[in-house]
């Protein structure tokens, strides 16, 4: 509530930068919160919270630094010290830049700009107090996450009644399969928290245990090792999951999780046909209305699985025709294939490519450029 408040007798312009983080257990983001106070004249007349998101693996000076190129790239008021908690690798590099930046501003001859990591006295103090203002900050932040975790959508508690859950499914995997001809089978997952998509978590299988269009083993094989693995790195199991189909892929599914000891999962199959949604010694579907959220969500849910395993399937199929394609082609193997669509991006622009032009490039011999030219040119 202080205006203003004596901050440092020393009487220069400094910022002070200091920040707290956090990650939460099994995610793979953290968050961090970062103050600058800015101190004019041995007064403290400002200060700014940010609060930013970071992968977990990130450490904390990349993460200042990052800070420091974007704070500064549209500041015009530039102090000739900032204060920092710790060094950065690009520390040079930004002062350098800070210095000449300056020097644009004012219209005047380059006056150092200095990063100052102190270990003792006022400098210290005024750290600390920024460095306190921005755990408060991330503590407010963590307290809001936790409260809206809490709260529960209205759509996941009409869920949880219309399917006799036991717990409310605020996490839902949904397991779907791609088997549209003799090869590149795949299996998707994808994965809504809140009744929204949480992409970060989206897995794609390449199926290779099954042997011709058995789609239930292949459903089969895809649980297991997303299970397999979520056990392994000691990940939370979600709430429910949903699997695309009726009857079969449930039952499979289920002695999946029983022969991996998972007793007590919440499992569910929803049918394309009439959208019957399928539960565990139920002999009879279950029609939720047609107009219902908790249709509409599994609906959104299980056409989300499909979408992410079709454009998965598209791809390995579009990646082997042109591996195949070029692999018909007398001289070229997966090196040379590998150059080409290199240099010409696309097996379309290499058949329109002139000899000329082939016999150009780089890594690619004469007799080889003529068997590319010949092969599409007969």
């Amino acid at each position: 509530t202080e205006k203003q408040k004596v901050a440092d007798v020393e009487k220069v312009d400094k910022d002070i930068i200091a920040f707290a983080s956090a990650g939460s257990m099994g995610q793979d983001k953290k968050d961090v919160c970062v103050v600058a106070l800015q101190i004019r004249e041995g007064i403290l007349i400002g200060r700014q919270n940010f609060h930013l998101t970071a992968f977990k693996e990130t450490e904390d000076k990349e993460i200042l630094s990052t800070f420091l190129r974007q704070y500064y790239m549209h500041s015009v008021v530039i102090p000739p010290e900032i204060i920092l908690p710790i060094e950065i690798d690009d520390q040079e590099m930004i002062q350098e830049w800070l210095t000449s930046k300056k020097a644009r501003i004012l219209g005047l001859e380059k006056r150092k700009v200095r990063f100052l990591i102190p270990q003792r006295g006022e400098k210290v103090k005024l750290l600390d107090m920024a460095t306190y203002n921005a755990q408060l900050s991330l503590d407010e932040v963590l307290l809001q996450k936790s409260e809206a975790k809490r709260k529960i959508p209205q759509v996941i508690k009409s869920l949880e009644k219309d399917l006799y859950l036991s717990v409310p499914p605020r996490r839902i995997a949904a397991f779907d399969i791609s088997n549209l001809g003799s090869s590149d089978a795949v299996g998707s997952l994808v994965f809504f928290e809140g009744g929204r998509p949480r992409k970060s978590q989206y897995r794609r299988f390449k199926i290779k245990t099954v042997q011709g269009q058995d789609d239930f083993a292949m459903m089969g094989e895809v649980v297991k090792r997303y299970f397999t693995r979520a056990r392994e790195e000691k990940k939370e199991y979600p709430d429910l999951v949903l699997v695309d189909g009726g009857k079969g892929q449930l039952s499979t599914t289920l002695e999946t999780l029983n022969t991996l000891g998972i007793k007590n999962q919440n499992v569910i199959a929803l049918a394309k046909r009439l959208d019957e949604v399928f539960l565990p010694g139920k002999k009879e579907s279950l029609m939720i209305p047609k107009g219902s959220a908790s249709l509409k969500l599994l609906q959104r849910i299980r056409n989300e699985a499909h979408r992410f395993a079709i454009e998965y399937h598209r791809k390995l199929r579009k990646k082997r025709t042109i591996r195949s394609e070029l692999d018909r082609i007398p001289g070229i193997g997966p090196a040379r294939r590998k150059i080409l669509l290199r240099h010409f991006g696309s097996v379309e622009k290499i058949k329109q490519t002139s000899l000329e032009v082939l016999l150009k490039t780089d890594e690619i011999n004469k007799k080889v450029a003529e068997n590319v030219y010949k092969y599409f040119h007969p």
